[in-house]
């Protein structure tokens, strides 16, 4: 068995997982570990590739790799520092911003 933490969320937040989780025909904890995942692969995509981007901006330095955890508390860090609660919303927002970054310095934007 592997290791497990619990995670405190609003009861509004827990029953909207708990819908979200029923309507995929799974758990909210693996709704919750397959978020977490794809999170870390939608920072891993722009890590190395932006310059300016989410490594530069937490703090690593090229050839440096910083473990999901370490990256996860710099992010919080980060959103407290302007005021902001990390969420989901927030993530995908900021996802949406790299990712027209990525665009624009591929040319691609329209």
């Amino acid at each position: 068995m592997s290791d497990e933490a619990s995670i405190n969320v609003s009861a509004a937040t827990h029953a909207r997982l708990a819908v979200l989780a029923a309507a995929r025909g799974t758990t909210i904890q693996q709704l919750v570990e397959d978020l977490a995942e794809q999170a870390d692969a939608g920072l891993a995509s722009v890590r190395d590739t932006v310059p300016g981007g989410p490594a530069e901006l937490l703090g690593e330095r090229p050839g440096s790799q910083m473990t999901a955890t370490e990256r996860e508390q710099r992010v919080l860090q980060a959103a407290a520092e302007l005021g902001l609660e990390y969420t989901v919303q927030v993530q995908h927002a900021g996802q949406a911003v790299w990712d027209k970054i990525r665009a624009h310095q591929d040319g691609s934007a329209g």
